[in-house]
């Protein structure tokens, strides 16, 4: 009887990592994503559109990295320093009217 409630318990844990595999998506399609979206709102250059999507796609790994490890305080920390860096990379990247519209959107969503 144990064994088989140890198996029951392993097969749903088994099928729940499975099932949020699956929902994640992968760091590049998102970077792909979220760069196409900020070359429409921005108008960004070829050689911009590259250096935003390689700041995208490293946050998108280290997230990927910070949630499989499952601790929610560091994930939080380092997300939050790994934003901060990655804007000031943005404010490098583009001119200022294309960092300010940035900005703009930002505000937007903070306030939905």
């Amino acid at each position: 009887m144990k064994r088989f409630l140890l198996l029951m318990i392993a097969a749903v844990f088994a099928i729940n990592l499975s099932v949020n595999a699956q929902s994640m998506p992968k760091p590049e399609d998102m970077a792909k994503q979220q760069t196409a979206a900020m070359k429409a709102d921005l108008g960004l250059d070829d050689k911009q559109e590259a250096a935003v999507y390689e700041q995208i796609l490293d946050m998108g790994k280290t997230m990927q990295e910070l949630m499989k490890s499952g601790d929610r305080n560091a994930m939080m920390t380092t997300m939050q320093e790994k934003q901060k860096t990655m804007i000031a990379e943005f404010k490098k990247i583009l001119t200022e009217e294309q960092f300010k519209k940035l900005e703009e959107k930002m505000a937007q969503q903070r306030r939905r």
